[in-house]
């Protein structure tokens, strides 16, 4: 179960929907990297608890960017309700919803944690998305042994701007598993630079899975 200060998300749905929260240290770092100037423009495909959402304004205020311009989607209508609420992104900017359907739209960074959840255990609606968005990204199918994660990464990637810039906390089996290879072959052909940070800390105390943080740089080069 997770328990924020405003609504609480039972076993079961954290499971289905993979819902794992990014502690506040990470995000924070993350944010540094992503917000570089006043007009960015920046895209939390899955907000949560907010957690981005907050260390993009602390950023942008400890910078005195006082123009970045935050934009976010999110399925769970309470957590979207929370955001709101408590100010952490302009309603005009709040999208209800599931990311995979959004049509894209241009933005100069992508910063969040998609759900960690196996394809063949999405609702069919969503199913269908996820492989729409990511044959939409790639020009072939996406291997149905995958999750939903690969989906929300290349989808993101198609709302970035000419040198636009990617932070997201994956799952360390991207780094190996076969199904991801299509995207390492994407993400080679669509950014001029790539970084992985493997933490020794566990992100997620409470289950066992590893993380690492992708830095994808410079949309629209090679490497």
């Amino acid at each position: 179960m997770i328990e924020t200060a405003n609504y609480v998300v039972d076993t079961l749905s954290q499971r289905q929907r993979g819902i794992y929260y990014t502690p506040p240290l990470a995000a924070q770092a993350m944010a540094a990297w992503v917000v570089r100037s006043n007009t960015d423009r920046v895209m939390e495909p899955c907000f949560g608890s907010g957690v981005f959402l907050a260390a993009i304004k602390q950023v942008a205020d400890a910078r005195q960017f006082d123009l970045v311009q935050t934009h976010g989607v999110e399925l769970m209508e309470a957590a979207h309700d929370m955001a709101l609420a408590t100010d952490l992104i302009d309603a005009r900017h709040a999208i209800l919803g599931d990311f995979l359907g959004i049509e894209p739209f241009p933005v100069d960074a992508v910063i969040g944690n998609p759900p960690y959840v196996r394809l063949r255990s999405l609702p069919k609606d969503q199913l269908k998305r996820a492989l729409s968005a990511a044959h939409d990204a790639m020009g072939v199918a996406m291997d149905t042994s995958g999750s939903v994660w690969m989906a929300f990464v290349l989808h993101a990637a198609r709302f970035l701007s000419l040198d636009g810039r990617m932070a997201l906390v994956l799952p360390y089996e991207f780094t190996h598993v076969r199904y991801a290879r299509a995207l390492w072959s994407f993400l080679g052909d669509h950014f001029g630079n790539l970084r992985v940070a493997r933490v020794k800390e566990r992100l997620f105390p409470d289950i066992m899975q590893e993380a690492i943080v992708l830095f994808a740089d410079h949309y629209g080069g090679t490497t």
